[in-house]
């Protein structure tokens, strides 16, 4: 069956800001696009003899590739079927006849008497553009370029979301020593030791794992828990020690340390709320006794030093972690 629409057809279709093509059932033959169509592939009218052909050609991404199969394909043309049946949305990324990606929200019909399918793209490059410059402006730190407290929420989701639970610890980083820097060399080295000290920590955890600045010159990372628990003594002092590292910069060379208190979910908090404020705790206290280490938080109760102790008044620990992940000089 030879498909031509009528002139009038042509002309509101060539008109539609959305790309459409039309192809027959169930050879998958091409057999029109319209002029955004053609648009937005950068090619010829014609170019694509075959819906198949158009899928291996023009879509970047195999996972991408598989699902238009699946849903065009598997799913609809080798199934006998009546009426109208639908494509669901699919967000595609598509590479044009100049080189360029562009992304595109797909859908379709399949019209069975007519043996005809009907398949829509709509050009949202743009609006995925914006979508990526507003999630950089809200979610990350402009200064350091890392997350900030929305994208710790927004990562927070993702890693809680999934059906297992996962075990994550969260270390609260505080620089000590950093007003003075701030003070005495101003508020531009300050910015740069800043900006050193997260890319420092970016290069100590997965890409899994999530760094973000809290405000200030306070850090956190948010980690999944290795395997052994004793393996977080290993990541606290790698952390310990990179950001003791000496900062040079163009004309100068100054020295930061932190301390860090930790957490873990979820066995020591409940939601992310409890997990920042008992790692905040723990940072207090380790702030208090000796700077430059780190302490995990426990079950306490304030004693006659103010030292974070058990009810009973022994150290609480969790199965393979103590009340601090390092023995502190002066516990």
């Amino acid at each position: 069956m030879k498909f031509l629409p009528d002139a009038l057809f042509t002309r509101i279709l060539d008109a539609l800001p959305v790309a459409v093509v039309v192809a027959t059932m169930p050879d998958a033959r091409i057999r029109y696009s319209n002029h955004a169509f053609d648009s937005l592939l950068g090619r010829p009218s014609g170019r694509f003899r075959s819906a198949r052909q158009l899928i291996a050609s023009a879509c970047v991404h195999e996972r991408q590739k598989a699902l238009l199969r699946q849903h065009w394909d598997v799913s609809l043309w080798r199934r006998d079927g009546e009426g109208v049946s639908v494509v669901p949305d699919i967000e595609i990324d598509i590479r044009g006849g100049d080189g360029q990606v562009r992304t595109a929200l797909h859908c379709g019909l399949i019209l069975h008497e007519q043996k005809l399918a009907v398949a829509i793209c709509k050009d949202i490059t743009r609006l995925k553009r914006d979508s990526l410059l507003f999630k950089e402006f809200a979610f990350l730190d402009p200064l350091t370029g890392i997350a900030n407290r929305r994208g710790l929420e927004e990562h927070w989701r993702d890693a809680t979301s999934g059906p297992q639970q996962r075990r994550l610890a969260f270390l609260m980083l505080d620089l000590d020593g950093f007003k003075p820097i701030n003070d005495t060399h101003g508020h531009l080295v300050g910015d740069a030791v800043l900006c050193t000290v997260a890319k420092r920590l970016k290069r100590v955890v997965r890409d899994s794992d999530l760094v973000c600045r809290l405000g200030g010159d306070e850090f956190g990372l948010l980690l999944d828990v290795p395997g052994k628990l004793e393996r977080m003594d290993d990541i606290c002092q790698r952390i310990v020690d990179l950001v003791g590292e000496p900062i040079v910069l163009a004309d100068r060379t100054v020295h930061v340390t932190t301390s860090m208190g930790a957490c873990i979910y979820p066995e020591q908090a409940a939601d992310l709320h409890q997990l920042l404020q008992r790692a905040d705790l723990a940072l207090y206290e380790i702030k208090k006794s000796r700077k430059g280490q780190w302490r995990w938080w426990a079950p306490t109760r304030e004693g006659a030093a103010g030292r974070l102790v058990s009810k009973d008044g022994a150290p609480s620990r969790l199965p393979g972690v103590g009340l601090s992940a390092r023995p502190v000089p002066g516990d």
